[in-house]
């Protein structure tokens, strides 16, 4: 139950029915990808919006987006030693994830991609506040400490 309330949540912060239509039962994902060093920021700009248009023409809604930054790699990818990392959370039909897939492995600047399903606790960044701890021990009075002080020092 707890999982749905999340989910709706998450929906109708995201969504004015009026724009758009919310997929019926979509899926949360996160796509991380590796775009080719050395691009400027206008080739940049444009491989992030072919990512970006590849959800949305899937009828993808996106839900968070990391901006894409530099990185060192661990191993070499296609002789590049580099990479810009990016990272996009949406939520889509999961029977558009093959061609969502298939779209994104044509685009020659991407190096990389790992398309994973995310479980929708993970989507609410949200911090929900802790349960307060009752505790049992009795606070000690001004008096009370100050009697103390006196009993200790003399």
């Amino acid at each position: 139950m707890e999982n749905k309330l999340i989910e709706n949540e998450i929906i109708e912060e995201l969504v004015d029915t009026s724009e758009f239509v919310v997929p019926s039962d979509p899926k949360f994902y996160e796509l991380s990808y590796i775009i080719k060093p050395g691009l400027d920021e206008t080739n940049l700009a444009q491989a992030t919006d072919a990512v970006r248009s590849a959800i949305s023409n899937l009828k993808g809604i996106i839900v968070e987006e990391a901006k894409p930054e530099a990185k060192r790699l661990w191993y070499k990818i296609n002789k590049a030693a580099e990479g810009v990392r990016g990272c996009v959370k949406f939520m889509i039909k999961p029977d558009q994830i093959e061609p969502l897939k298939k779209q994104l492995d044509k685009n020659p600047q991407i190096l990389r991609m790992s398309l994973t399903k995310v479980v929708k606790e993970r989507m609410n960044q949200r911090q929900r506040p802790a349960a307060k701890k009752t505790t049992t021990e009795k606070t000690a009075t001004t008096e009370e400490i100050d009697k103390q002080l006196e009993e200790l020092l003399g």
